[in-house]
This record gives structure tokens, C-alpha cells and sequence, in this order.
């Protein structure tokens, strides 16, 4: 009878390591399942063309859109445009920042305008006062308002003309990648 029980504990120290192997092994799948879904998005396919950006994709969508993401494809990506205007209100502090983002805007607009088959020129202007701007369906404005003049963080499409805001330098950034991501047309989805 003495050798039965040991047979027991024996079996019972074997179902114990085969439970703590698996419990680790599940737990190690949870892991890298979620250190993977968590990872940064920073660069997409677009029509064959990889476009990487400075931030995670999944924060820039976070940043609201007036009326909507659509409605910034449907403006920028219209057939009938012919020309891009980029508008900002310079300051000496925000030189850097507009020419960061403005360079952002222009080179992965022009790789979707040449995507899509469309001859569109992109230019910069510097103007005094972000008040009665006005695009049209050939020529619609991005207004790059600095956080120096902006109370919020949002991108605003109004008819023909897109205000880009953030509060601070990492939300107007987060804001201009959203620009593009609804300008674009990408799809992502935030966590």
C-alpha cells in the first residue's frame, strides 16, 4: 500500500508543473498579443508608397475632427482641385514648427495626388490673421494654427477651408498627422 501513495503524490507534483507550464505559457501569449496591438502604428501603405509619420497613428485619430473625417478626404482629394494653399501666422517661435508641419502636409499629399492621377500644386503662404479665409473647391486652404493662438486641439473643416489646432507641440502635431490620415483616407482604429 506504501507505494501506491507515493504513486499519487508523484502524479499530483506532475499535474501541478503541467498546470504552472501552461498558466506561464498562456500567460506569455497574453503578452506579446497585447505588447504587439499596443505597438505604435507609424507608417502605413498607401497605394504601394510606405509613409512613415512622427507619432503613433492610433493617438492622432484620438484628436477630434469638425464635422468629420470624410468631410476632409472629400474636400482635399476632390477631382477639382488644382492647387493647395498652406497658411500660417508666423511668430518667432513657431518657425520651426510650421515648417515641420507644412513639410509633412506637402510631401504626403503629394504622394496621394500622384497615387490618384491628380496635378495639383502645393504652396506656402505666411499671412497676418487666420479671419476670412476662404478656399474653394480648386484651391482649398489648410490653415496651420500654432498653439500659441489656439484654445483647443482639434482639426476643423469649414466649406473649403481646414484649420489644423493643437494646444501644444505634440497635439499640433498629433493634429496635422490626423490632417493626413483623413486626408488619405487611412484607416485606423484607436485603442
Amino acid at each position: 500500500m506504501g507505494s501506491s501513495n507515493a504513486r499519487i503524490k508523484i502524479n499530483i507534483k506532475t499535474l501541478f508543473f503541467v498546470l504552472l507550464i501552461g498558466l506561464i505559457g498562456i500567460s506569455l501569449i497574453f503578452y506579446l498579443y497585447n505588447f504587439k496591438s499596443y505597438k505604435p502604428i507609424t507608417s502605413v501603405i498607401y497605394h504601394g508608397h510606405e509613409i512613415s509619420f512622427r507619432d503613433d497613428l492610433r493617438e492622432a485619430v484620438k484628436v477630434p475632427v469638425f464635422p468629420s473625417k470624410n468631410e476632409i478626404n472629400s474636400v482635399m482629394m476632390n477631382p477639382s482641385v488644382k492647387n493647395v494653399t498652406i497658411l500660417y501666422k508666423l511668430t518667432e517661435s513657431s518657425e520651426s514648427m510650421y515648417a515641420i508641419e507644412s513639410f509633412e502636409i506637402i510631401f504626403k499629399l503629394k504622394i496621394a495626388y500622384l497615387s490618384n492621377n491628380m496635378n495639383v500644386t502645393l504652396n506656402v503662404q505666411n499671412i497676418t490673421s487666420y479671419e476670412n479665409l476662404k478656399g474653394n473647391p480648386e484651391n482649398p486652404i489648410v490653415a496651420l494654427v500654432h498653439p500659441i493662438y489656439s484654445n483647443e486641439t482639434a482639426v476643423r473643416v469649414e466649406d473649403h477651408t481646414i484649420f489644423i489646432k493643437g494646444k501644444n507641440d505634440r497635439d499640433f502635431d498629433l493634429a496635422t498627422i490626423n490632417f493626413l490620415v483623413g486626408a488619405l483616407d487611412i484607416n485606423i482604429t484607436s485603442t
